[in-house]
């Protein structure tokens, strides 16, 4: 974000359509692009040197995240897809609920860009089941 301290619909952020100033994931090392499992390792390790401030939005039914003051993070947590999957199957409605299903956790099988991304509190974490969990989401 442009402006430390706005979170709401009125925030601007900063580069272009195509090249973003967000801060890069540790492990995606995609500015612009930070996995779950990076977010929830940040939630849980309460780095304070990271000025974290989460939070649940009950009107777009989203989990938010921004640390470093002007880092802005929309997410889901598991309860949230798990209410978010029960009311769409309830109006009938196929598919996922979860838009970033690939790299859930932080574990030696995933193909993470530096290879050094494993956190022992995150592997534990369920991994997605089926046809989207990494890496077989991307075989042909």
């Amino acid at each position: 974000m442009t402006e430390a301290g706005c979170t709401g619909p009125e925030c601007t952020f900063g580069g272009s359509y195509s090249e973003s100033t967000a801060a890069a994931g540790e492990c995606t090392q995609t500015r612009g692009y930070i996995s779950n499992a990076e977010i929830i390792e940040m939630i849980e390790s309460n780095d304070t040197s990271l000025a974290i401030d989460s939070w649940y939005d009950e009107d777009t039914d989203s989990n938010y995240v921004v640390y470093n003051e002007t880092n802005w993070v929309a997410y889901m947590t598991d309860d949230v897809k798990t209410g978010r999957k029960a009311r769409y199957q309830a109006l009938n409605f196929a598919g996922t609920v979860d838009w970033a299903v690939t790299w859930p956790t932080l574990a030696t099988t995933m193909a993470w860009p530096d290879g050094n991304c494993t956190t022992a509190k995150i592997i534990s974490r369920p991994k997605i089941p089926g046809p989207y969990a990494m890496p077989t989401r991307w075989v042909a």
